[in-house]
């Protein structure tokens, strides 16, 4: 009777466990950049998982999508991304040099912006402003770029 028992409990115990991760736990990711003041150069889009690096170490970035301006739009999709926590920076690299140019100040003359329109207060914007979750399929979001 007690090894019924054990087998039984032993049974409910697994079957309360955590699901294992599967591919359902990822999702695709869609940004729209708007805003653009031209359809010159490339859109720099730079995915991140953590604060490391953002938003201009972009080789500290999850993945880094180059894209060509349409109707002075810009859209890309990042898919099979696991769910978390993720934040996006957007260059407009007008002439396409590959760098953010700035002001004798250090203000960028091109167009930058952040995921959740993050403010760039003194600085850059931080990664904790931008971050959002990703925990569903789908999730499209938009990034309205600021010329300073």
């Amino acid at each position: 009777m007690k090894t019924v028992f054990l087998i039984l409990a032993l049974l409910l115990a697994m079957g309360t466990a955590a699901p294992a991760a599967s591919a359902d736990d990822t999702g695709a990711l869609r940004v729209t950049i708007e805003g653009l003041r031209n359809n010159d150069g490339v859109v720099r889009v730079a995915l991140y998982n953590n604060s490391e690096g953002f938003p201009s170490q972009t080789a500290k970035a999850l993945s880094v999508v180059t894209i060509r301006p349409v109707e002075r739009r810009a859209v890309t999709i990042f898919n099979d991304l696991p769910f978390g926590t993720y934040a996006v920076a957007v260059l407009h690299d007008e002439n396409e040099n590959g760098k953010v140019d700035t002001n004798f100040l250090g203000i960028p003359r091109e167009g930058v912006g952040a995921s959740r329109d993050a403010p760039a207060t003194f600085g850059p914007p931080k990664y904790d402003d931008a971050a959002f979750p990703l925990n569903v399929p789908r999730r499209a979001i938009r990034i309205r770029l600021r010329y300073l």
